[in-house]
């Protein structure tokens, strides 16, 4: 339950968004999405030809290059629009990038289902590919602290006219039903993750308290399991927000996929909460405020409660993880964190109540 105390607007900023199935835990991993077939083939072209030579024969938006105003010309709105393949688009300048054979493309398992995830190890790279695949090759403002992003709902050309070629075949006068819209798109929308290896959340090594080569796979291990993270809630929970509430959760996921275990101290660098009403103006925290954006004593309200979560996050970690043995903790630790809202987290019986959400996922085993 929700404090009284707490003001209508930060109320809403903490309603829980995500929704429980009981026994899901018995039902992971789940089945790969339709999308995981043709990357999978991706994959295997991309060990003949190289990750980048590969991917320009499917993703239209590796054939332009990052400019202001390119996503409204005709010849980019012809290859977007599935008016033809990708491998036949001609353009005066492919997307440019300065360490194409750098590129890594591996199919991620997670208990949501696998996933394609596309590393580069080059920040200018990961900049121009984040350009080019989230904003139509516009020349958007990233973040320095930005380092990974995952890719939801992408049109996928080749899919798409193998969708719209299979209903013509199996419909051609156009009499069946029309599909539900998730149904029709999981035809031919795809997810994807794209990930660099730069500092996480652009706290240096020497902050994060290792030593710089560490930091670095570290840090690509954190976003691999963060970005898997927001996977699965949105696959198995019905939500994926820009929220304190998952960002918590994803981060978790990380911490504990790099190191085997939660240190609430890096996820609050993480977020640049430094102590009560002590917050980095710079920190990641700040890109979290919602929509509209919570007033400035609310904001610090919420980072007090995340601070006082992470922490009983931490003493639930530490305690649980060495007893459970239903299987992997982190996912369970995520349902448990998905199940209670941050001010239920961050009460004085935060963890207590993290244990008990873990006792009700054994009772509906």
């Amino acid at each position: 339950m929700i404090n009284k105390s707490i003001d209508g607007e930060l109320k809403k900023y903490l309603a829980n968004a995500f929704v429980h199935s009981p026994g899901i835990i018995d039902r992971l991993p789940l089945p790969a999405e339709e999308f995981v077939a043709p990357w999978r083939s991706y994959l295997d072209e991309s060990l003949k030809t190289g990750v980048f030579a590969a991917l320009k024969n499917h993703l239209p938006q590796l054939n332009f290059p990052i400019e202001k105003g390119i996503s409204s010309t005709e010849r980019y709105r012809a290859a977007i629009n599935a008016e033809m393949r990708p491998c036949d688009i001609v353009s005066d300048s492919s997307l440019p990038l300065e360490a194409p054979d750098e590129l890594e493309l591996m199919i991620h398992e997670t208990p949501a289902g696998p996933i394609p995830v596309l590393i580069t190890r080059n920040r200018n790279d990961f900049v121009t590919l984040f350009r080019a695949l989230a904003f139509k090759n516009e020349p958007a403002d990233i973040p320095a602290s930005t380092g990974a992003c995952a890719i939801s709902g992408y049109n996928n050309c080749e899919r798409y006219i193998a969708y719209k070629n299979m209903r013509a075949l199996e419909d051609p006068f156009g009499l069946a039903a029309p599909e539900e819209p998730a149904v029709q798109k999981s035809h031919y929308q795809d997810r994807f993750l794209l990930l660099s290896d730069g500092p996480y959340s652009g706290i240096s090594s020497v902050e994060a308290g290792f030593e710089e080569a560490q930091w670095r796979i570290y840090s690509l291990k954190i976003r691999l399991g963060h970005e898997s993270a927001h996977y699965f809630t949105k696959r198995c929970l019905g939500s994926m927000r820009n929220n304190a509430h998952d960002e918590l959760i994803a981060d978790y996921a990380g911490i504990c996929e790099a190191l085997g275990a939660y240190d609430s101290s890096l996820f609050l660098k993480f977020c640049g909460i430094k102590g009560p009403r002590k917050i980095n103006p710079a920190g990641r925290i700040n890109n979290y405020k919602g929509t509209p954006p919570l007033s400035d004593e609310n904001f610090a309200a919420l980072c007090e409660l995340l601070r006082a979560a992470a922490l009983n996050v931490e003493v639930f970690d530490k305690k649980c993880r060495k007893i459970f043995c239903g299987g992997d903790f982190s996912t369970a630790a995520i349902l448990c964190m998905a199940s209670l809202a941050i001010d239920e987290m961050a009460a004085p019986d935060g963890a207590v109540k993290l244990e008990k959400a873990l006792e009700a996922i054994y009772l509906t085993r």
